[in-house]
């Protein structure tokens, strides 16, 4: 799925994150970092295999959903010393750590599956640093992302690619992005920027343009299997809410062995 032509705002994205920011030199290299990420990273899924994450983590947009999911997380511990005993520069790294955790999660260009080697592309995103002082938050905020897998650190040949967390803002990284990943827990992030209003639920909205032609090209591949009933089928795209939108992808992806995570 070609992605480039999108017209991304990442700052109207991700402008609660990037406000908690408190570091103004260090909110800039973060926003910028947004500007370099692909293009995929916008619309794809937290999981193509629909398996490791909750639902609302899943369909077009998951991964940015799954993302902020990780820094709310992240922000509820913050408020608990016990927990977070971290400083506000030390809070700032997480910050930023977080929101580019997943940033390459499909390589270097949309591959369609989860690249083992994701954590440790995030660093390539710069190579000289204005004022030059930045470079060692840089490199603090890459440790907790090429950390952030924890346990999964092992390519499919089961061959260790990855370090595991040491610190304890790996470690932190780790556990946030571990919470926000299990299926049976949900974080709502658009109900906390919009808690008043009806339409902070994103399931019930009126599916994407992008939702709609994705399915669309899902069932261009599953009617050649000659199936004797395709689910949804008789749902007319132009009615598809954003959760039922999603349960289809699911369930086309389901249809067409997607096995990747």
């Amino acid at each position: 799925m070609k992605l480039a032509s999108m017209s991304i705002d990442p700052i109207s994205i991700f402008g609660w994150e990037l406000d908690k920011i408190v570091n103004e030199e260090w909110r800039t290299l973060c926003a910028m970092a947004l500007y370099k990420i692909p293009d995929y990273f916008w619309t794809v899924p937290a999981s193509t295999s629909s398996k490791y994450h909750p639902r609302t983590s899943l369909g077009i947009g998951g991964l940015v959903r799954h993302t902020k999911a990780v820094f709310l997380v992240a922000e509820n511990l913050f408020t608990n010393s016990t927990y977070a005993p971290f400083t506000d520069a030390e809070k700032d790294i997480i910050r930023i750590a977080i929101v580019l955790h997943d940033s390459f999660k499909q390589g270097m260009t949309d591959s369609g599956h989860t690249a083992s080697d994701h954590p440790m592309l995030v660093r390539s995103l710069f190579n000289v640093f204005e004022p030059e002082e930045l470079e060692c938050a840089w490199n603090s905020i890459c440790d907790c992302i090429e950390t952030h897998m924890g346990q999964w650190d092992t390519d499919r040949e089961g061959v260790v690619i990855l370090p595991r967390p040491s610190t304890e803002m790996q470690k932190f990284v780790h556990l946030c992005d571990f919470l926000a990943s299990r299926r049976d827990i949900e974080v709502d992030v658009y109900r906390r920027e919009a808690p008043d209003k009806e339409e902070a639920d994103w399931k019930d909205g009126k599916a994407t343009e992008g939702q709609i032609k994705y399915i669309s090209s899902l069932l261009q591949k599953i009617i050649p299997l000659g199936l004797t009933e395709i689910p949804y089928s008789s749902v007319p795209l132009e009615n598809l809410t954003k959760g039922l939108a999603s349960d289809i992808i699911v369930e086309y992806k389901r249809l067409l062995g997607f096995k990747d995570r």
